[in-house]
């Protein structure tokens, strides 16, 4: 897709990350890049996920390297068991490719809310997401998700600009409603999102109730 090229030109020329003599390289959106049933927005990508390496040529693409990511996926019923096996064994470019081909079958479009790479597990400061933060919206306007699935309080923050929301009160009115609570976006490109909370599913967020939010997700809105 030519204008997701344009922007991917745009965050690798970013410059903000490059202290320190780091040369990570930028983790990028990808999965169903045209009106995807859900956009999946964590945080930010670190050393962990392979295709960050400075010699890396293929795609690079959110929690390449990891399992616990795609734990929860596969628990929540929205990645089969079957992959996650192969990806427990490890990873290599043939999986790589397999599992983007399978986000993409179940238009599914993951991205982070800043592109730049650590060598730690840091949250980014507000200056840097304050910066960046119009490519993601640049980059909403382009794919144009059905749904918006924001992992942790940072990304639903700036996403919708709703600082007064805890997610353990959403958590407990969601378990409660037979419909799916969501929360318009700030406005992108004269239209906004739904925007579904849920707890970032790995380190400091809580794995359990994320594939719980998942799971009613799936139920209320992927198989209504």
């Amino acid at each position: 897709m030519p204008e997701l090229k344009d922007l991917w030109k745009q965050v690798d020329s970013c410059v903000s990350c490059r202290q320190n003599d780091n040369k990570l390289q930028h983790i990028l959106g990808g999965g169903k890049e045209k009106q995807p049933d859900v956009l999946f927005c964590f945080i930010n990508p670190t050393y962990r996920n392979i295709t960050t390496d400075p010699d890396y040529e293929g795609q690079r693409f959110p929690f390449i390297g990891t399992t616990k990511v795609w734990k929860v996926f596969a628990n929540a019923g929205l990645l089969e068991p079957e992959l996650l096996e192969k990806i427990k064994k490890g990873w290599d470019q043939s999986l790589i490719n397999e599992t983007i081909k399978k986000i993409t079958q179940k238009r599914f479009y993951f991205t982070n809310l800043v592109k730049c790479a650590q060598p730690h597990a840091d949250n980014p400061k507000t200056a840097e997401i304050k910066e960046l933060f119009p490519l993601l919206l640049k980059e909403i306007s382009i794919v144009r998700p059905r749904l918006i699935c924001s992992f942790g309080g940072l990304p639903f923050r700036w996403l919708t600009g709703r600082k007064d929301l805890k997610l353990a009160e959403h958590f407990e009115k969601q378990r409660q409603s037979d419909r799916l609570i969501t929360y318009d976006s700030v406005p992108i490109d004269r239209r906004t999102y739904p925007v579904f909370p849920c707890y970032f599913p790995v380190g400091r967020g809580n794995p359990k109730k994320a594939v719980e939010l998942l799971q009613i997700m799936k139920k209320t809105r992927l198989e209504a």
